[in-house]
């Protein structure tokens, strides 16, 4: 697979270092807490913003650095952000169609060009309908068709059903992972559902870095940042490895199947594996280990737990009754136990 955009950059003002590879008819899920860079990055790539240092390529090619900017109009960059921003004086045809028109395409193939789209986002029957009588999927169908229309080299996706209904993102979502097949695709979200659906990478970014890059399945399986496992759904603790051990500390280990560890590993396990008891119980789990209360949220189905051990914090999802019978405040002493066949370990990144 050919590499088609490279951002190897720095924006010294934002403290942003970037470096990710986008190969070509890939989609990469780009996730992070707010102000990580996510939005600084689209920016790069689409050429809104220029580097201080560094350069964006596309097929080799520099297009942004401290010598060379080229401005976004002569990319071949599409964006579709949360709000569709459809030209309000021109009807749904002409929105689309304007694209091709702008890059030079004659007015009868610019026209079928945009009727080919807005046929495969379902709104040919709109083309002649005022952008601004759309609803907000509608209008958002509209505004995919219009990226696609002038044959970008990249689609950047900026929270796509951000400012949408609940009701119409997933055939909105469906629609999406159909039309964008093949197509290099750079998708910020802050969604599981849409990375799990839409993408094949998922790059992390935090203070202005790359923390994690990699497929979608082998860093959610074993995720190698606290964020990043959190976004998953599981807890994660670091520690030293020892076999089929990881020590959290001089005292506190935690056993689990996976790879024989030596040296700096994680343990990953769901916060529904997790049993809390007043005192250690007799039985299976081979980990059990004293846990501190941090905190307790109510959920839906019962109650999340935040516990801490050996300066770490993970979770337990247990049932209302269960919360009740334990007692659960701030700084109550327990016991965690977890099945050692729950428990997968894997090593660190850095020791891989």
């Amino acid at each position: 697979m050919a590499e088609l955009l490279l951002i190897d950059a720095e924006v010294a003002p934002r403290d942003i270092r970037l470096r990710l590879e986008v190969f070509e008819g890939q989609t990469v899920a780009v996730i992070g807490p707010n102000g990580a860079g996510k939005s600084t990055l689209l920016d790069l790539i689409a050429g809104s913003l220029r580097p201080t240092a560094g350069s964006v390529k596309v097929r080799g090619e520099e297009v942004s650095g401290p010598r060379r900017h080229l401005p976004p109009y002569c990319r071949r960059v599409s964006y579709v952000e949360q709000r569709p921003l459809l030209f309000p004086h021109l009807d749904v045809l002409g929105n689309v169609v304007f694209g091709p028109r702008s890059r030079g395409v004659p007015k009868a193939e610019a026209r079928r060009r945009a009727m080919e789209e807005l046929e495969a986002v379902g709104c040919a029957d709109l083309a002649a309908r005022p952008s601004s009588g759309l609803s907000g999927g509608q209008a958002q169908r509209v505004a995919l068709a219009r990226a696609l229309a002038v044959d970008p080299d990249i689609v950047l996706l900026d929270e796509p059903f951000g400012a949408l209904d609940a009701t119409v993102t997933p055939e909105l979502r469906r629609l999406l992972r159909e039309r964008l097949r093949g197509q290099t695709t750079v998708l910020v979200t802050h969604e599981l559902v849409d990375v799990v659906a839409l993408a094949d990478r998922v790059a992390e970014l935090a203070r202005g870095r790359v923390v994690a890059n990699g497929q979608v399945d082998e860093l959610f399986q074993a995720p190698s940042t606290a964020f990043l496992a959190d976004f998953v759904g599981v807890n994660l603790l670091h520690g030293r490895g020892d076999g089929d051990r990881l020590w959290l500390d001089d005292h506190i280990a935690v056993t689990g199947g996976g790879e024989s560890l030596a040296g700096a590993g994680r343990a990953v396990f769901a916060p529904s594996a997790v049993s809390l008891f007043r005192h250690a119980p007799q039985g299976s789990p081979r980990n059990q280990v004293e846990v501190g209360v941090v905190g307790v949220e109510d959920r839906r189905f019962g109650q999340r737990v935040t516990l801490e051990v050996a300066g770490q914090r993970f979770a337990a999802d247990i049932t209302a009754a269960a919360a009740a019978e334990l007692g659960l405040a701030e700084g109550v002493r327990l016991v965690a136990a977890v099945k050692a066949t729950e428990v997968t370990l894997h090593p660190s990144p850095e020791s891989i």
